[in-house]
This record gives C-alpha cells, structure tokens and sequence, in this order.
C-alpha cells in the first residue's frame, strides 16, 4: 500500500532493467571485494547472476529463502 508501481514492476520487455543499473554502479564504485545483494524474482535468478557475470563481477551465489525458492543474489567484485 505504500509502494508506488513504478517501484514494484517493470516492463515485461526488461526485466533486468534495474539489475543492470546496479551492476554498472558498482563495477564504477564498489572496492574490491565488495559485496551486492539483490532480491530477485525467482525464476529470474539465473539469468539475473548472468546480467552481473557480463558486468564483470568474478562470484556469484544465489541463494534459496525458506521455502527453497532462489530468491536473493550475492556478487562479489575482484
């Protein structure tokens, strides 16, 4: 109720749209060895890991919540 739209979806043509931002950003800011964690749509989570791996970034979990589904991504810059 307190989210507006425009922060809870994106258009279905990309997806990736704000990930991609996120990745560009740290690959500029982010000290080596820093982390980025993001929560994704689950079926998302393996082509997202992608979009951060063509940014460059070395490492990348995904990680499960607690009902298994992959739900939050974990990259680390190098």
């Amino acid at each position: 109720n307190f989210e507006p739209t425009l922060a809870l979806f994106v258009p279905d043509d990309n997806p990736f749209i704000f990930y991609k931002a996120i990745a560009a950003f740290g690959t500029n800011h982010l000290l080596p060895g820093g982390s980025i964690y993001c929560e994704v749509e689950s079926s998302l989570a393996v082509p997202c890991g992608a979009v951060f791996e063509e940014a460059g970034y070395n490492v990348i979990e995904i990680k499960s919540d607690m009902h298994g589904n992959q739900r939050m991504i974990k990259v680390l810059k190098y």
